[in-house]
């Protein structure tokens, strides 16, 4: 289909005439080569030193309207379809291109609206015409582009300088230029300060740096085992390690600031702490690349990061050393780039890498790829750095080939004996090569230090595990099918050798009650190694699938290249069909030095987020449950409101007798819910966390709507309710009682309040909440002390009957008994089901009840004891009233 902007576009050429476009290229555009007046001519066979797609990078400064910073998005644009034609003047051609890129829009720039604005990203297409100069290596082109949406349209004009555009290219050879707005009403919203630009030469390439006879200079010791051809088994230049991986940096141990540590020494004030690589161009007959070096001052947590900023990035040449098995590459500085990219220039390229893939794991290192940066200059030369060290542990990137070499066993059968097992009562625990061997867990240690980190097995016996489960759909709910590509063990249950890679990091610590805010004390905590909260275990041990229990040793580094394998890790996995209460993997990492060794450290026990996947389809089938008691429960509650407004249409003497405050409440505790699940479904970025992680297929969804409009129905019906009663309160004495119950009342929840407050307190203490944003902690306490407070005074919602009917001593009937002794039954079988589910389930996220919410009311043993009791109190009283 013909998009819009094209034809758009395509008519503003028809209207306008060239001589026209060619006042404007000559009014913006400071080619030396005048401007033919003439009609181009056919088609040239130019050798044109840009291909059909053609990729470069703008530096936004100012311009909200493409800031990347702004938007997390990609800084670079791409020009898309050259078309060459020549002209009368020798070596000047006509050139035709698209030039693409994203900008920021507010929401409301298209549309009438007075809401808030909030920010978006649209690409953006621009017709671009203009002329090449082969002989001053210049091009300027003009372009624009129509934006719009129901009835408003904006049009955007730029002009697009480039200098430095040659039929013969290095390293050394980088397109500049600018790229200017039109739009020349500083008004207008289209309008923009002039952007540099910077384009690596995409054509015509002459590689002049890349070794030739391997990583001269890198005095590696090669390490047992390299793979064959590692990166080009299918494609050398369609590796996943030229596109999104991160490399963790490993500086020398004198290392504290930039200063001779690396190679922006001077021009970056930090040690930065992770590296990517991104390529330019490629060579696949003679393995042979163009890359960029991209450093982080921190980890992308959220994978790769599409943003370049050139100030810390080194654009060189690298091959594949085939004898050897290591990629060698020879870097260059970028300078000119801190404030601006039309200036950029190529620096000294003192700089040199090598990277390798290992074929065989081991508890000292199970990086999947690694490698080191060292400068070629003496010590004493400016510009020198001291060795750095990187490496990933990416899985995605694990060899088919790789092997692990068990090198602590016989320690491991040392320090770890074998449990003896009496009768397990025929309980199953996880096979070693399923996926509920890996996990997330979160941490605390007896310093109050709170973490977050994750567990995977490396291997499990001769085999590499695979880390990716086969997840099976089915329409009747969830069915998990998990299994991993590793063979069977042919004595199932039997004790296996197995490694695994632990990551930690530090979240934050607990301050109790009272206490100043302080650091935790490091001296003997687990990071005390580490200098950026974080810290990588890898062990190896035995697995006992009959008693699932895990022992291992494993090893942290610390230091430039030192390890400290004195630490013993165990974990004991529960089973999947077991009776008790437990469904989490609980553990403890130990050190086995002396307290006196400056490397020991405190026990730190460590705990699962999530459970067996047996459990999974066990909570998946509560959630269902609990979805169709929600929708029951609100569905009699329409059904008593409905038989109450009955009554009163009948009997409209005895709603006066009615407690305005009573049926107030009732109505807020299904108002309250219906706009917040409301609220919730209409969001664009809804959480979809439950489906995702559950595979439910979208059956929760559709209960959740219907639920939702029930709850909205009830509503409704308490509202009509709510108007008849207060219709009702037509004299004096009404309003009296009426305000005389508020008054009594008033006091019974403020009470309800302090004890939800109380409770809750001590709740976050014995939760082992951590301090990592106390703002956020405090709003969400804040909150679940509201909803608490409001689940309590739902509890007692006849209370206030009660006192009116005290103080009006009437004897009428004025609520049904199917009303009050209905809603009491829905106030009570919350806390009946929770007293079953916490015995007959696993505890679960909050997020996962749909029915007795925990965070909407107090629910525990005692409090779901004393809450029925209570409830069926006041039922009995208004009954004897």
């Amino acid at each position: 289909m013909v998009s819009v902007q094209f034809l758009v576009s395509l008519f503003l050429l028809i209207v306008f005439p060239l001589n026209s476009a060619n006042q404007v290229y000559t009014d913006h555009c400071g080619l030396t080569t005048t401007i033919p007046k003439s009609t181009r001519t056919n088609v040239s066979q130019t050798n044109f030193p840009f291909t059909q797609y053609d990729v470069g990078y703008y530096y936004a400064g100012e311009n909200m309207m493409f800031d990347s910073n702004f938007s997390s998005r990609s800084n670079s644009f791409s020009l898309r379809g050259w078309t060459l034609y020549g002209t009368e003047l020798d070596g000047v051609f006509m050139v035709k291109s698209r030039l693409v890129m994203r900008r920021n829009f507010h929401a409301t720039d298209f549309v009438n609206s007075s809401s808030t604005r909030r920010q978006l990203q649209v690409s953006v297409n621009l017709w671009m015409n203009g002329f090449w100069s082969e002989s001053s290596k210049q091009l300027c082109m003009i372009g624009n582009s129509i934006q719009g949406r129901r009835t408003t349209t904006q049009r955007l004009d730029v002009v697009l300088k480039l200098y430095g555009i040659s039929n013969s290219t290095n390293v050394t050879s980088l397109i500049t230029g600018t790229l200017e707005s039109l739009n020349g009403d500083h008004k207008d919203k289209n309008n923009f300060k002039p952007m540099s630009v910077l384009i690596f030469p995409p054509k015509n390439y002459k590689y002049t740096l890349a070794p030739l006879r391997g990583c001269s200079g890198s005095n590696d010791e090669t390490p047992k085992g390299l793979l064959i051809d590692p990166l080009y088994t299918k494609s050398f230049c369609l590796s996943q390690i030229f596109t999104a991986v991160e490399f963790n940096l490993n500086y020398a141990n004198d290392c504290n600031s930039a200063q001779n540590c690396s190679p922006f020494d001077g021009i970056v004030g930090y040690l930065p702490s992770t590296m990517s690589l991104r390529n330019i161009d490629c060579l696949e007959d003679e393995k042979k690349l163009r890359l960029m070096l991209e450093f982080h001052k921190d980890s992308m947590y959220y994978g790769f990061d599409p943003r370049v900023s050139f100030v810390k990035t080194l654009v060189g040449e690298g091959s594949w050393d085939e004898k050897n098995n290591q990629l060698c590459v020879t870097a260059c500085l970028l300078l000119g780039v801190t404030d601006s990219l039309a200036k950029a220039h190529v620096g000294e390229c003192s700089t040199r890498l090598s990277l390798k893939i290992p074929a065989i794991w081991s508890i000292k290192d199970s990086s999947t790829v690694f490698g080191q940066i060292w400068s070629n200059k003496a010590a004493n030369e400016s510009g020198y750095f001291k060795k750095i060290l990187f490496q990933t542990s990416e899985r995605s990137l694990t060899a088919q080939r790789a092997e692990y070499e068990y090198t602590v066993i016989d320690k491991v059968e040392k320090v770890c004996p074998k449990k003896k097992l009496d009768d397990n009562d025929g309980e199953i625990y996880p096979s070693a090569d399923s996926f509920d061997m890996r996990f997330d867990m979160w941490g605390k240690s007896s310093n109050r230090t709170y973490t977050w980190g994750s567990a995977y097995p490396l291997s499990v016996g001769d085999k590499i595990y695979e880390q990716t489960p086969e997840i099976v759909s089915s329409n009747s709910g969830w069915s998990p099918s998990s299994r991993l590509v590793v063979p069977e063990s042919s004595n199932i249950g039997s004790p296996v050798n197995i490694s695994y890679h632990i990551s930690i990091a530090m979240q934050g610590f607990l301050k109790p009650e009272g206490e100043p805010d302080r650091k935790p004390d490091g001296l003997f905590s687990l990071f005390n190694t580490s200098s950026n909260g974080k810290i990588e275990i890898l062990a190896e041990g035995i697995y006992d699938g009959k008693s699932g229990s895990l022992c291992m040793i494993g090893c942290r580094k610390y230091g430039f290249a030192s390890m400290d394998c004195e630490i013993l890790v165990k974990f004991q996995f529960p089973s999947s069909n077991s009776k008790s209460n437990q469904g989490y993997i609980n553990g403890t990492i130990e050190s086995t030095r002396k307290k006196s060794d400056s490397l020991y450290f405190e026990n730190f026990k460590v705990r699962s987020v999530t459970y067996l996947q047996a459990e999974a389809h066990r909570s998946v089938q509560r959630m269902n449950m609990e979805i169709i008691m929600a929708l029951m429960s609100n569905t009699f509650a329409c059904i008593f409101v409905i038989l109450q407004l009955f009554h009163v249409k009948k009997n409209p003497e005895g709603l006066s007798g009615v407690s305005l405050v009573t049926v107030m409440i009732l109505t807020l505790g299904h108002m309250i819910p219906s706009v917040l699940d409301l609220g919730a479904m209409l969001l664009p970025n809804r959480d979809r966390q439950n489906n995702i992680l559950l595979h439910t297929g979208g059956w929760l969804d559709i209960n959740e709507i219907v639920l939702t409009a029930v709850t909205m129905v009830a509503f409704v019906l308490q509202a009509r309710l709510l108007q008849l009663t207060w219709q009702s309160k037509s004299d004096d004495d009404s309003w009296f009682f009426e305000k005389a119950t508020s008054i009594v009342t008033l006091p019974f929840y403020a009470l309800g309040a302090t004890i939800a407050w109380l409770v809750n307190s001590s709740w976050k203490t014995q939760k082992d909440v951590f301090i990592h944003s106390s703002r956020l902690m405090e709003n969400s306490l804040l909150w679940i002390n509201l909803k608490s407070s409001g689940g309590l005074v739902l509890d007692g919602f006849l209370l206030p009957q009660i006192l009116l009917n005290i103080f009006r001593s009437s004897e009428k009937n004025a609520l049904t008994r199917s009303f009050y002794i209905g809603y009491t039954c829905i106030r009570v079988l919350p806390h009946v089901y929770d007293l079953y589910r916490s015995h007959y389930y696993n505890p679960d996220f909050d997020g996962s009840y749909y029915y007795a919410k925990h965070d909407a009311d107090f629910f525990s043993t005692s409090w779901d004891i004393i809450t029925s009791l209570v409830c069926m109190s006041f039922a009995m009283i208004v009954y004897m009233q």
